[in-house]
């Protein structure tokens, strides 16, 4: 099963682009302390998001979505291929 917070954090930074750690879990209201970076690992791991250096600060790194993850720009916004990214997730291939 696919955890809740991997949609949430997946959906997030399709819609906003590659953020810091703090800046996701801002956004989603986590003030569960290494819960976000935990997710964030996971889908690391299984080629969803990458890890980008931080111009701004060096020791804070940017997450964001892999450019091997599908997604397409639509009028609504940037779309991700979730069924792509669920059996990522499930699967870990």
């Amino acid at each position: 099963m696919v955890p809740a917070r991997c949609r949430e954090i997946l959906v997030h930074l399709t819609k906003n682009g590659p953020g810091t750690v703090s800046d996701i879990e801002i956004a989603l209201r986590v003030f569960v302390q290494g819960d976000v970076l935990r997710h964030l690992g996971i889908l690391c791991e299984v080629g969803l998001v990458t890890k980008i250096p931080n111009p701004a600060d060096n020791s804070d790194p940017l997450y964001g979505l892999d450019p091997l993850t599908p997604a397409s720009q639509t009028e609504e916004g940037v779309v991700l291929d979730f069924t792509f990214a669920l059996f990522r997730l499930e699967y870990g291939l």
